[in-house]
């Protein structure tokens, strides 16, 4: 009976692997092929599911673009509160500067990953030039109304011991 099953088990695969056609490849005789979305997949979507591409290779498509915000408070992880009035001002992609001084820019990294934004100064100039990140602001803050406060906690990546709150508030 096993013996009965081993054949019929190798009469198909030597039937399914004897029927493939390989087709040489030599250079020159194969053509590219482009890709063609549908732009009314009923999904709401115009771009059929495909990732648009930005023609300013990634530099305008951050929602913090010509955006500030003022650190107005920050509690560290021992309790203590501190008032802050400093002025974020996001210029570019990668850097902001600091109230009225735009001499010095400082560089920030601004990341979406399923829906969740993080946030990471390097340095956050007013907390001691701090090296911090954070990745629970949500998905859009940057987007919300002038007047809105935010908060969330910032870790230093180089001691994850070390953590504090900030207050911002969109101008």
């Amino acid at each position: 009976m096993k013996t009965h099953v081993l054949v019929i088990v190798m009469v198909i695969l030597t039937g399914l692997f004897s029927s493939c056609k390989k087709q040489t490849i030599t250079p020159g005789n194969y053509t590219s092929t482009s890709q063609t979305t549908n732009s009314n997949n009923g999904n709401g979507y115009n771009n059929g599911g495909v990732l648009p591409v930005n023609p300013t290779n990634g530099t305008n498509d951050n929602e913090l673009i010509g955006t500030n915000w003022i650190l107005i408070k920050v509690k560290t992880g021992a309790g203590v509160t501190t008032t802050y009035s400093d002025t974020l001002h996001f210029i570019n992609n990668t850097k902001y500067t600091v109230g009225s001084d735009t001499s010095n820019k400082y560089t920030y990294i601004l990341q979406t990953v399923q829906n969740n934004v993080s946030l990471t100064f390097q340095p956050l100039k007013p907390i001691n030039s701090m090296q911090c990140s954070t990745n629970q602001l949500g998905n859009g803050f940057a987007i919300c109304p002038a007047g809105t406060v935010i908060f969330a906690t910032f870790t230093d990546p180089y001691n994850t011991n070390s953590s504090f709150t900030a207050w911002f508030k969109k101008i």
